[in-house]
Parts: C-alpha cells; sequence; structure tokens
C-alpha cells in the first residue's frame, strides 16, 4: 500500500501489493497477462475462424484487468467512462457505434463473440466482479485498508432484503425467471455500485477525475445527438429523440455542476470548461426531445433555489427571473407554433395540456398510452397492495388499446419506474426505498450546510440535485430498469462520504485551485 496526503489527513491509495515470496515483481505479472492474451487470442481466431474484432475484445479487457490490478481507481475511472459512453438501448431507428460496443448486452447476443446459451452474464457485470475481486484482495492482503462506511447502510440492506423477498415472492407466483433479472439488474447495480465508490474514491484528486471524465464522456453524447441533428438538415428528422432517454438526464446534472460551482464562486477549471459547453448541454437536452427532462429540470431548479442559503439564493433569484420572463414570453410565442423553432414550447404544453386538439399526434398518443398504463398498474397493485406482485410477473391489462400488445418487458415494465416498484415489491417495499432516499436527502442537505469548501458544496448540492432530477423522470421514464441511469445515480450518492471528507478541509489560501 502507498499513501499520500491529502487535504489535512492521509488517504490509502488502493493499489495491488505486487510482492511475490517479500520481492516486488510487477512484470511477472505484466508479463503473465501478456502471455495470456496471447494465447487467448490465437484461441480465439481459431474458433471464430478469424474474427480480429473478437480478439481486440479480449486484449482490451485484459488491458483494463492490468490497469485495475495495477491501481484500482483507474480501472473504475474506465468504468465511468464506458457507462456513460456506451448504450444499452440505441435512439429508435438510429444504429450508433456506443451501442454496437455491446457493454451492456448478454455475452450470448454480442455478435461479434462466439454465441454460447450460458453466456447470461454482460462486459458491465464481469467488469464489477473484477473490480469488486481486485478489491477483495487488496482488503485480504493488506491490513491497512480501512472500510469507509456507507450513508444509511442499515436502510438500504432493508430495502435489498425485501427486494430480494419480492424475487422470491414473484417466482413462487409462476414469475418468469429471465424477466425477474431484467427487471432487478439496474437496482442490483445501483446497490453495488453505492457500497464500492466510497472505497475507491477517496480523495479531492479522484473526485475531480471522475468528474472530469463525466464532463467530457457527457460532452460528447452532446456532440453525438447534435451530429445527427446537423445532418438530418437541423431537425430531428421524424425521429422521437435523438439521444438516449438518459443522456439529457446526465445533461441536466452538469447543468447544475455549474450553477453550484457558479453560485459559490468557485474558480476551478471544471467551471470554465463547463461554461464553453453550456450551448453543447443545451443542444443537447434539445434534440433529446424528452418531455421528462424539461419537467425535471424545472422541479430539480426549485430544489436548487430551496437549498441556497439565504445570500446566494437573493443572487441567484435576481438570474432565475430574468429567465423565467424570457421563457415565459418564448412560450406564449410559440404555444401554438408546432413548427421547429416551438418545439421546446411545445415539448412543455404537453407536460400540462391533454386536449387532443391542441398536442402533436405524437405527443397525445404518447400521454394516452401512459395513462391507460398507469390505470392497469394501479388496478394491478390492488390485487396485492401489501407485499406486491413479486418480479417476473406480467401487469394486468384491464384497458387494452392499439399498441397495448404483450411486447418484451413492456409487458413487466411500465413506464412509470415509482409505480412499477410498488407493484413489485408492494407498499412495504416501497416504504423501505423512500425512507432510504428521504433520509439520504436530509444528509445531504445537512452535509451541505456544513460544507465550507466551495468545489465540495457544489458536489453535494449536485449529489442531492442528482437524486431529485433522477426521481422526477423516473415517474414517467422506466429509467429504474435501466443500467446506466441507476449507475450513474449510485456513483453520485456513493460519492457523498468523499464530498464531505473534502468539504471540512478547505484550500489554503495560496494552495492551487481545484483543477
Amino acid at each position: 500500500m502507498t499513501v499520500q496526503s491529502v487535504g489535512q489527513g492521509m488517504e490509502e491509495q488502493l493499489t495491488f501489493p505486487w510482492t511475490i515470496g517479500g520481492w516486488r515483481r510487477p512484470g511477472l505479472i505484466t508479463t503473465g497477462y501478456l502471455v495470456l492474451n496471447i494465447v487467448l487470442g490465437v484461441a480465439l481466431l481459431l474458433v471464430t475462424n478469424g474474427n480480429v474484432v473478437a480478439v481486440a475484445g479480449v486484449a482490451v479487457v485484459l488491458a483494463v484487468g492490468l490497469i485495475s490490478v495495477y491501481r484500482l481507481d483507474w480501472g473504475f475511472y474506465f468504468l465511468v467512462a464506458v457507462v456513460l459512453i456506451a448504450d444499452q438501448v440505441a435512439p429508435h431507428g438510429l444504429e450508433e457505434i456506443t451501442y454496437q460496443i455491446s457493454y451492456f448486452r448478454n455475452l450470448k447476443d454480442i455478435p461479434y463473440l462466439p454465441s454460447f446459451d450460458a453466456g447470461v452474464i454482460n462486459p458491465l457485470e464481469l467488469h464489477l466482479l473484477s473490480l469488486f475481486t481486485i478489491w477483495i484482495v487488496i482488503a485480504v492482503t493488506s491490513r491497512k485498508l480501512k472500510f469507509v462506511p456507507l450513508k444509511m447502510p442499515g436502510l438500504l440492506v432493508l430495502f435489498f432484503l425485501w427486494f430480494l423477498f419480492s424475487f422470491v415472492w414473484g417466482q413462487s407466483r409462476g414469475g418468469q425467471f429471465l424477466a425477474s433479472l431484467w427487471e432487478m439488474r439496474a437496482m442490483c447495480y445501483f446497490g453495488i455500485v453505492y457500497l464500492f465508490v466510497p472505497q475507491v474514491i477517496r480523495t479531492r484528486e479522484q473526485v475531480q477525475i471522475v468528474l472530469w471524465i463525466c464532463i467530457v464522456s457527457v460532452a460528447l453524447k452532446a456532440l453525438q445527438g447534435i451530429g445527427w441533428f446537423v445532418s438530418l438538415g437541423f431537425t430531428t428528422g421524424g425521429y422521437d429523440e435523438l439521444t438516449n432517454s438518459e443522456d439529457p438526464v446526465f445533461m441536466v446534472d452538469l447543468l447544475f455542476l455549474f450553477l453550484g460551482l457558479w453560485i459559490f464562486k468557485d474558480h476551478s477549471r471544471q467551471r470554465r470548461v463547463l461554461a464553453w459547453l453550456l450551448v453543447i448541454l443545451l443542444l443537447g437536452i434539445y434534440v433529446g426531445q424528452r418531455r421528462a427532462t424539461y419537467a425535471s429540470f424545472m422541479i430539480t431548479l426549485i430544489g436548487f433555489f430551496i437549498l441556497l442559503p439565504r445570500r446566494e439564493a437573493r443572487i441567484f433569484r435576481r438570474y432565475l427571473l430574468v429567465g423565467l420572463v424570457i421563457f415565459g414570453v418564448y412560450t406564449a410565442i410559440f404555444w401554438n407554433s408546432p413548427g421547429r423553432l416551438g418545439s421546446v414550447a411545445q415539448q412543455v404544453k404537453s407536460v400540462f395540456v391533454q386536449d387532443p386538439g391542441s398536442l402533436s399526434l405524437r405527443n397525445y398518443l404518447s400521454n394516452l398510452y401512459r395513462e391507460y398504463e398507469n390505470y392497469n398498474v394501479s388496478k394491478t397493485i390492488q390485487r396485492s397492495p401489501i407485499i406486491g406482485i413479486g418480479f417476473g410477473n406480467m401487469y394486468d391489462l384491464v384497458i387494452t388499446f392499439s399498441g397495448s400488445e404483450r411486447l418484451g418487458m413492456l409487458s413487466y415494465v411500465p413506464h412509470n419506474s415509482i409505480l412499477w416498484l410498488f407493484m413489485k415489491t408492494g407498499a412495504i417495499g416501497f416504504f423501505f426505498f423512500f425512507l432510504f432516499v428521504d433520509a439520504f436527502l436530509c444528509i445531504g442537505g445537512i452535509s451541505f450546510m456544513k460544507a465550507q469548501d466551495p468545489y465540495a458544496k457544489a458536489l453535494i448540492a449536485v449529489c442531492v440535485l442528482g437524486l431529485i432530477n433522477q426521481l422526477v423522470v423516473d415517474f414517467v421514464e422506466m429509467q429504474l430498469t435501466f443500467y446506466r441511469p441507476m449507475i450513474v445515480l449510485g456513483i453520485l450518492m456513493g460519492l457523498l462520504p468523499t464530498f464531505q471528507r473534502i468539504s471540512v478541509a478547505p484550500v489554503r489560501e495560496g494552495a492551487p485551485p481545484s483543477q
């Protein structure tokens, strides 16, 4: 173990104990990895009839493993980058190269790998497993490693115990095993990442690297959507969206990171870069065409204003009023304009207006579908309101309509993720989940008020606001069952102990600013 000075204390850097029989042998392990790479590469070439892509994929996996062994935090940085850049689901009709990476697909479904029925694990799970294995090895072989306590671990354990019960209960009622795994995976990823992050990311420098990865990756996803927008003649080309449904949520988180850094007068390089990226992020949200994002932004903005101390709230209120007046005038002018300039106003309008004569056909049918879906889920909840119907069971189709046929996971997971959680885990699981969420928001709010360092204060604010942002979106999008948003949420919430640690150690006068 190497030890470095950070802030006012000493932090352990998680490095592998490169010793064999008392001798340091990093070259031996490196050579072993290279030999393994060559052997597997030759074997894959023979098995796949010369599939170079498969060999390259294995080489990348082994390289990431070697890097993770050398520095566990570097392996985690790679995971954050791939989660943000890769796509779990391609935007409708658009085959992105970021989807073809297949980071979230089961091994048996990846086209550039040999197909085998037992490959029901995905590269993400292999990556998480390898990071956890390395962490456990470090914990066993080094007696200096200390476990960083989580926030409300008892409440989280209580929820996941009931989560497991809901799986068993669902199977006992004839639930489909594979369907239940698809339903539960994202929440399990959240719990794993929430546990793992504070053990690996412990210093200001590590936090800055994670945020740089988030800034660059989300900006690239925004540019990806903007690229499609430009190539389609500065229109959406009839596509429902030009980004994934979760990408605009991440962009909103970055907007609030900038607002926090700006309002608390942090002069870091990240604030300056985010200022330059504002237009790109806003355009990314626009081409994302997700109404839920506009609603979540407005509600999260209110939460940000409430969270601010009195002096900062007074300053922010001036800019907020100006922005609301400008946006209000724009919305009034384009309220009934379906053209390109009025598209944002139409998205906002569709949130509040249900009149079919005032909405586009797409927005009206989307609203109607969700209303019928919510009714069906609500009637299903009435069958087992206390303990739920369990995972792997379809919800009832009390009302049927065009497009409501049983299609894949839509038979098990409605768009309203909050109602989905209630339906599957019942009132007990719903209570445990929101008890944990509310307790986290309280602790985050208290940490925010106590924070002294401007950089940490902005980060804690984003940690709280990111949770609010995600929960609002969950009311209309099935993101509690999507991998990327739940992993990002686990990262944000898991960073709170580190944010608290650096918040009580403000940068000394004359010290270099945050990078």
